[in-house]
């Protein structure tokens, strides 16, 4: 209950607690890239997806299904919403959330995980995303215009495969959604 969400706080009040009347929203596996879209009046996030699939259940998921799975989603978080962390994961390659393994999911099962929050857009996994800006700016052409440049910072469990992931992209946005599930890599690392 004090794991896996988002808590408001008061920004102008010294040692407040993490209580549950204070939970904006919940079942958000590590949302490092965390941010408010004022041009939208909306909270985003991107969650990182978990590890080691095939490394815990070889019987269901391959080296190569972990070198994409789970998916990093992007969030368009509202007051209440519930994504389904620790039960459920979203896998791009199948386009919706499955029920995680510790809870009978063989990587193919929805079971629940239909009634939790769904990503805008689902990158692959290990990509770690750690930061997310709307560009609110006019040096840029206007496609760029309150769109979201997402900065990753790469995988570190693909081997021994290559690993991936180390860049920045950007997500065409039109009233606080994508325009498609499609992004354009604006920079990479390697």
């Amino acid at each position: 209950e004090t794991r896996a969400g988002i808590w408001r706080f008061s920004e102008d009040q010294l040692n407040q607690e993490q209580t549950l009347d204070k939970r904006y929203a919940t079942g958000i596996r590590n949302a490092v890239a965390l941010t408010w879209n004022f041009e939208e009046d909306k909270l985003y996030a991107l969650q990182h997806g978990r590890d080691d699939l095939h490394r815990f259940w070889p019987d269901y998921y391959t080296e190569e299904d972990n070198l994409e799975l789970p998916a990093e989603e992007f969030l368009d978080v509202e007051e209440g919403d519930d994504f389904g962390w620790p039960y459920c994961y979203h896998d791009h390659i199948q386009g919706k959330k499955l029920l995680a393994p510790e809870y009978g999911g063989d990587g193919r099962i929805v079971g629940e995980c239909d009634e939790y929050g769904q990503p805008i857009v689902a990158f692959p996994g290990h990509w770690a995303p750690n930061g997310l800006v709307f560009y609110t700016g006019d040096q840029f052409p206007e496609k760029y215009k309150n769109g979201a440049f997402i900065a990753f910072h790469g995988s570190w469990n693909r081997a021994p495969l290559p690993q991936g992931g180390y860049k920045v992209v950007f997500v065409e946005m039109k009233d606080g959604q994508p325009v498609s599930q499609e992004w354009e890599e604006i920079y990479c690392f390697i």
